[in-house]
This record gives structure tokens, C-alpha cells and sequence, in this order.
């Protein structure tokens, strides 16, 4: 392969990890704008704390009952996060064919499992917003069986989501100072978030270094996009 193909490539990954922090970042501060999604102010209820709700009496106590302004504000929030799940796998095969190019006799092997493990991760991301936009069509006293799923999609989706970065953190390592600490973040966030499938209030803490890796990995694959294309372990 040419060297401004690589270089494409690279900056191909710059654009996307981009993107996903922009988007991110807008879906959170941004009000409701869609045609459905006219809600009345009030506070968006945590989508977090949602996902491992684990009774009717957690259900109610986040978005009460069916017509809440609450439940409105959730909808929207997920509808937006399936957009946001498309852009991070996107984000994930384009480092994972990062790290299948390095010359390392390991780099394919992992940088295969990176890019099953990450689209897996996207589909039950997927999954865990279609329980959760029955959840919030029902009463809080109906929502037993979609719960029990929910929580299943819920453990898939983390648990995919922080082996996939730990595995995509090697893509950095071996290159230079800067791409060493895009790894170090990644792993970091990896190791932090994977507590977290025990605690769930600890993903709460490795999602504080996600903008900070993704701006990061943004200015060097756009900047300096040759610091990311040497080929040895």
C-alpha cells in the first residue's frame, strides 16, 4: 500500500474519532429538536442509572410513569445514541485495521478480535436502546421481562465495549510519545470501566477519559498522521 494511502487511512480515523466526540458532546447539551421529542424542561433522568435499573421501583424513581416529561427526554437521548453506537463502531474497525497492519506477528490476530469484538459491542448497544424504548412505552409495574434483557444487553455492551478498547490500546503503543498516551488512555479507560460491570457507578469515572483519548487520537491522526503508520512492534 502507498504511503498516502496509509496516511488517508489514518486521518480517516482522525475524522472519526472526531466525530464521535462532537456528536457526543452535542447529544448531550443539545435540547430536544425532533418532531416527537417536543418535551417539556426538565432534567434529563440518568440513561446509565436506566440501564441497570433493576426493579419497577428503580424504573419509577428515574422517569416515572407513562406521559412524564422525563420518559420524553429519555426517548430522545437514545434515539440519538443509535446514531452515536454507528460512529464509535465505525471509530473501532478503522484502529482495528490500524493495528492489523502493524508488523507484529500478534498485531492481525488482536486487531481481528478488536473488530469482532467492537461491532458485537455496537449490536448490543443496539439491543440495550430498543429495551429500553419498550421500557419507556410501559408502565413502570409491566417492565419485568424487558429488565431481565435489558440488563443482559446492558453487561454485553460495557463489557465488549472496554475488552475492545484494551485490545485497540496496543495499536499506540511502540510509536511515539503521543500515540503512547493515547494507548495509555484507552488501557486506562479499559481497566477502570471493567470494574465498573461490578460497580456501575465506576463507568461513571473511565467515561471521564473518553473526550480526552478521543481528542487526542483526533489531533494526532490529523496533524501528524506518519506518527501512526510505523509498521514494527
Amino acid at each position: 500500500m502507498s504511503d498516502s494511502r496509509k496516511v488517508l487511512r489514518v486521518r480517516i480515523i482522525g475524522v472519526l474519532a472526531l466525530l464521535v466526540l462532537v456528536y457526543a458532546v452535542w447529544m448531550t447539551v443539545s435540547p430536544p429538536i425532533w418532531g416527537e421529542a417536543r418535551c417539556a424542561r426538565s432534567k434529563l433522568p440518568s440513561i446509565l442509572l436506566l440501564e441497570f435499573a433493576q426493579s419497577s421501583e428503580d424504573v419509577a424513581g428515574l422517569i416515572g410513569e407513562p406521559g412524564d416529561d422525563r420518559r420524553c427526554l429519555a426517548r430522545v437521548q437514545i434515539l440519538r445514541d443509535n446514531i452515536w453506537v454507528a460512529t464509535y463502531v465505525a471509530l473501532f474497525v478503522a484502529v482495528s485495521l490500524l493495528l492489523v497492519r502493524r508488523n507484529c506477528p500478534w498485531a492481525k490476530y488482536l486487531g481481528r478480535l478488536a473488530m469482532i469484538s467492537g461491532i458485537a459491542a455496537g449490536l448490543f448497544d443496539w439491543r440495550e436502546n430498543h429495551y429500553i424504548l419498550e421500557i419507556l412505552r410501559l408502565g413502570s409495574n409491566a417492565v419485568s421481562l424487558q429488565l431481565l434483557a435489558l440488563r443482559g444487553a446492558t453487561l454485553s455492551k460495557w463489557t465488549l465495549i472496554y475488552v475492545t478498547m484494551a485490545i485497540v490500546a496496543v495499536a499506540f503503543f511502540g510509536l511515539n510519545r503521543l500515540a503512547s498516551w493515547i494507548g495509555f488512555l484507552y488501557a486506562l479507560t479499559a481497566a477502570i470501566g471493567l470494574i465498573g460491570i461490578w460497580d456501575h457507578r465506576v463507568i461513571a469515572v473511565a467515561q471521564i477519559f473518553v473526550p480526552i483519548s478521543l481528542l487526542l487520537l483526533a489531533i494526532a491522526a490529523l496533524v501528524r498522521p506518519r506518527d501512526l503508520i510505523e509498521s514494527g512492534c
